[in-house]
């Protein structure tokens, strides 16, 4: 199994950030699958910053095995974060 895990800011440039390192995954997945990892990524890390509050950290990670990839995504509350 392979494991991703990257922390973005919540802003535009972080979107080629989140694509370019997805090709730490180019010996564990075929070109075709890391396309449409790279499209993928890119619309659920566009979303975030879109549609989330825009303070706290992305979290990204993504897990391949012999037959699954996942692709996990959310926001890291800031525990000291004051209202």
């Amino acid at each position: 199994m392979t494991n991703l895990e990257l922390t973005l800011e919540p802003v535009p440039d972080s979107i080629p950030q989140a694509r370019q390192t997805l090709d730490r995954l180019a010996d564990a997945v075929e070109e075709p699958l890391l396309e449409n990892l790279r499209l993928l990524v890119s619309e659920v890390v566009t979303n975030s910053i879109r549609h989330g509050e825009g303070f706290d950290p992305i979290e990204l990670r993504v897990s391949v095995r012999p037959l699954v990839v996942r692709v996990e995504q959310g926001q890291a509350a800031e525990e000291a974060r004051e209202d």
